[in-house]
């Protein structure tokens, strides 16, 4: 009862939302036809409706929290939601760690972001390689990382200048090397082979947000979903006897977290299972085939 309950909660805010949204847009069309028109008997009305338009981006804020407290709710099994902690380093003044959360932006290409993501995905150490002066942004990108994987994928990341690589190479061996500039030293193994279509989209929207409190905020709530919805489908195959029937999965998955699930990113999903859980993934389709081989006494 209380699962369908939420579940009816979480469609009528996602409604909501979707009404609000629309009515910005049309709000935003009305503002742009009265500034182009500059008449003077419309200045006011202007700013009336600006100022409505502020409280509806406010009403769609506070709603969108609503949904990512309404989901860690369901995540945990329980009525009480997860309080997700906002607080920021206490080593810093926020206003001079904002300008060096930006400076991540500034000198760090996606492309690494994007890597490390994966590297985290297939639970590998990753070593991040600075030029000898963004030293002072050491602290800061391993304080990002902290921040961005608390409570969703273990990570071990570690960041050094280039000068100090070329006297320690031999310590990490075992690491994936990334530069500043975007890719790895070296991918002996194809690691990154394939597609990094979920983890660019990812770290796009991250890039994209101007404010980069929130854009840093944003990005760890993504982490936990992705890292809830592994977990979920790993426990899932697991109670079903190690064999996987994607539909049921899919199922499972959509009726847990109230979302729609297409089959590309399901398969993401497996992946991840795979490498993360470090498990073998059995598709039904194959277990009936491999049966019906040892009766035949093919096998």
């Amino acid at each position: 009862m209380i699962k369908l309950y939420l579940k009816k909660v979480y469609k009528t805010l996602n409604k909501i939302i979707k009404e609000l949204k629309w009515r910005r847009y049309k709000l935003k069309l009305i503002i742009k036809r009265i500034e182009k028109k500059n008449l003077k008997p419309f200045v006011d009305l202007g700013v009336s409706l600006h100022k409505s338009l502020n409280l509806i981006e406010d009403g769609i804020n506070e709603i969108e929290e609503g949904l990512r407290t309404l989901r860690s709710s369901v995540i945990q099994g329980g009525l009480e939601a997860k309080l997700i902690t906002n607080s920021e380093p206490k080593t810093q003044d926020t206003e001079v760690y904002e300008v060096l959360l930006c400076s991540i932006k500034l000198h760090i290409k996606p492309e690494m972001l994007i890597y490390v993501l994966r590297s985290c995905f297939i639970k590998r150490k990753v070593l991040i390689l600075l030029e000898d002066r963004l030293e002072y942004l050491k602290d800061v990108i391993i304080d990002f990382f902290n921040f961005i994987f608390e409570e969703s994928f273990e990570k071990k990341i570690k960041a050094i200048t280039k000068g100090e690589y070329t006297k320690e190479k031999d310590f990490y061996t075992d690491y994936i090397v990334l530069t500043d500039n975007g890719g790895p030293v070296k991918d002996k193994n194809q690691i990154f082979i394939n597609e990094t279509k979920f983890e660019e989209e990812i770290i796009r929207e991250y890039y994209r947000e101007t404010d980069t409190i929130l854009g840093r905020k944003n990005l760890r709530y993504k982490l936990q979903d992705l890292y809830a919805l592994s977990k979920a489908l790993f426990d899932f195959y697991e109670k079903r006897g190690n064999i996987l029937v994607p539909k049921a999965a899919i199922r499972h998955l959509e009726d847990t977290f109230f979302l729609k699930i297409k089959k590309e990113f399901f398969y993401f999903l497996v992946d991840i299972v795979k490498t993360y859980f470090d498990i073998d993934i059995k598709y039904a389709k194959d277990y009936v085939a491999e049966q019906i081989a040892l009766l035949m006494g093919e096998l």
